[in-house]
């Protein structure tokens, strides 16, 4: 009887384990390209998909969190935040409309993906740039990765307190749009501004743009110190 014991708790620990997967699925589709490959996310396409139809997408996913999907603005301009049902990371996943059609879609990743296995599939980007993440007392640098002609960008993260890009830096925020220049995609990030302030942003975010020389310290490799990355007066 005592030798059957084990053999019940491990069946059990397996029901369990499967059970929470199905109810706990993890989207991993940037990888694998299903259903649709980057910039279409589970069958929304920036600049296609309309918002009702993402919409009706984002209330069936067996991603979302059931009752976390809110639906904010208008149709004209707006757009949506949801939980997924397993524990996401960085930024709340969203997407954006302008009138009446899905324009960008950010996910806050909720696996571990690294800056090796984006370059494995996407090749390197078109080029980088990097800004400070955190607070003083916990600093770390964030590289925003360009795919402007495919219509996606990641963001990395270092650890805190530490200036190397290294292959398995952290990745945990991918961004959807419809594919452009890499000058476009920066417009289209900073141009809501007052004309002028957006006019300096751009210039600014365009002169850190470095193009992809490998892993290793930011400040040998791609600028000469973290002053270069401050916008001036």
């Amino acid at each position: 009887m005592l030798g059957v014991l084990p053999v019940i708790g491990l069946a059990v620990a397996i029901f369990v384990w499967r059970l929470c997967s199905r109810e706990s699925p993890v989207d991993d589709s940037l990888l694998t390209g299903i259903p649709c490959a980057a910039p279409c996310w589970q069958g929304i396409i920036p600049g296609e998909t309309s918002r009702s139809q993402a919409m009706r997408i984002l209330a069936d996913s067996p991603y979302v969190l059931h009752n976390s999907l809110q639906e904010k603005g208008t149709s004209q301009r707006g757009g949506a935040i949801w939980q997924w049902r397993v524990s996401g990371r960085r930024l709340q996943p969203s997407i954006v409309w302008e009138d009446d059609v899905v324009r960008e879609i950010t996910l806050g990743l909720t696996y571990d993906l690294t800056i090796d296995q984006v370059i494995e599939k996407f090749g390197p980007p078109e080029a980088i740039n990097v800004s400070r993440g955190g607070i003083p007392e916990h600093w770390y640098w964030i590289i925003d990765l360009y795919y402007p002609h495919i219509g996606v960008q990641f963001k990395a993260y270092t650890l805190e307190f530490d200036n190397s890009l290294e292959p398995s830096s952290e990745v945990g925020v991918a961004q959807f749009f419809a594919p452009t220049s890499l000058e476009e995609r920066v417009a289209n990030i900073y141009g809501n501004e007052e004309n002028v302030l957006a006019e300096r942003i751009i210039s600014h975010v365009m002169g850190l743009m470095r193009p992809w020389k490998g892993y290793g310290n930011l400040f040998e490799i791609y600028y000469e110190s973290p002053q270069d990355l401050e916008l001036g007066e």
